[in-house]
């Protein structure tokens, strides 16, 4: 979640103007109307996202409220609203919080950034801040309801909740080092050279290899994963829930490699394969960007409605041993790319132009998806074992 410099867990001790204490439904609630000159920087860990000062005008508002007319920010603002363990008043005017890990402020964070950094300003002592402070001991998916709540001008992303609730932690233990640093785990994060992928988008790849929701050797199942290309917001829902997520996590030590295959498919798809003469292809031809992990910059941009079909083929490859709790690939997905490429996307065009040339009828039809699986699991030995991971 957000990580200021004052991060949890932490304590910060207050100088305040004028308090108030109340006990409310079984928590105890702290108001304290605290000068802008005095005011510390409290930790956001119980937020669902990071403040985005460069696009906030609620914001620059402040800032010019704080510049202009310190004396109104405190009727022109609502506040700040903070959880905490524990509150202890050290002197009349003195108090000590206690922030334990993913707590801090709930509702606020634009209220604090812009009094810190306006205190270079002397005036910024005619302005008071009001900070509501509530202990209590909250499981983490509750403050992160609260946050939700508390947020509500602009509606907090599936993802960032997800983040606060802990849901992400399991990859991210399998996600390397390079790639964990593009992925935008709540809104506002900052990422490695500004290339970043937001987790509903990484979920939506790991959802195409998902052996027991879709076809494979290992489920009953023959539905096509197409939801990944035409709905990725409701693959993020099906995968939240509890009775799902045991499937996604045993492919979670694949990410790697998928992420690889996906990036290695947008850059060389086009290779001897005749992709390049389709008119969706070439109208993106020269406007292609680099792509998230790697940096290199494909020759041409495939759109998702292709590629996520490509992709998905190679679900056909993964090996799975449910008694030694392994997963991995029969073969190597790079030199399959490379002998079976070129067949791929000869059947792809096909069914593309059956689909009238329209990427959306393309990508909602599942028969299109099946055709390129069982093309490439038809050239796939499984009595091979390429590479294993523990699950």
């Amino acid at each position: 979640m957000p990580t200021p410099s004052n991060a949890t867990p932490t304590t910060v001790v207050v100088r305040v103007n004028e308090y108030l204490e109340m006990q409310i439904n079984g928590c105890k609630e702290y108001t304290f109307y605290i000068n802008g000159q005095e005011y510390k920087e409290l930790p956001l860990d119980a937020n669902v996202r990071e403040p985005d000062t460069k696009k906030s005008k609620p914001y620059k508002d402040m800032l010019k409220t704080l510049s202009e007319h310190p004396e109104h920010f405190f009727e022109n603002n609502l506040g700040i609203s903070v959880i905490a363990k524990d509150v202890q008043q050290l002197t009349n005017k003195k108090f000590k919080i206690t922030f334990p890990s993913g707590t801090g402020i709930l509702n606020g964070g634009h209220t604090q950034r812009a009094i810190l950094d306006s205190q270079s300003d002397p005036d910024i002592s005619k302005a008071i801040v009001r900070v509501t402070v509530r202990v209590k001991d909250y499981e983490a998916q509750r403050i992160a309801q609260i946050a939700s709540a508390q947020n509500s001008t602009t509606s907090v992303k599936e993802y960032s909740l997800a983040e606060k609730k802990g849901l992400f932690a399991d990859l991210k233990l399998k996600l390397s080092d390079d790639y964990n640093k593009h992925i935008v785990w709540w809104e506002g994060k900052s990422v490695a050279a500004n290339k970043g992928m937001e987790p509903v988008d990484l979920i939506a790849l790991i959802n195409l290899f998902n052996i027991d929701l879709y076809s494979s050797p290992y489920a009953r199942s023959t539905m096509q994963p197409y939801q990944s290309a035409t709905s990725k917001a409701s693959v993020f829902r099906k995968w939240e829930t509890e009775d799902n997520i045991p499937s996604y996590k045993k492919i979670y030590p694949l990410v790697n490699d998928i992420i690889d295959l996906y990036e290695l498919i947008q850059l060389r798809f086009a290779d001897r394969s005749g992709m390049g003469l389709l008119t969706i292809i070439k109208e993106s031809k020269g406007k292609a960007k680099e792509l998230t992990f790697s940096m290199e910059t494909p020759q041409f941009d495939l759109p998702k409605q292709l590629l996520l079909p490509l992709l998905a083929a190679y679900r056909a490859n993964v090996y799975y041993d449910a008694a030694n709790r392994k997963i991995g690939w029969h073969e190597d997905n790079a030199k399959l790319f490379q002998a079976y490429n070129k067949e791929l996307c000869e059947k792809l065009r096909t069914a593309f132009k059956a689909a009238r040339n329209d990427p959306t009828a393309f990508a909602r039809n599942s028969i299109y998806w099946e055709t390129l699986y069982t093309t490439l699991q038809s050239h796939i030995d499984t009595t091979k074992v390429f590479k294993t991971y523990d699950i």
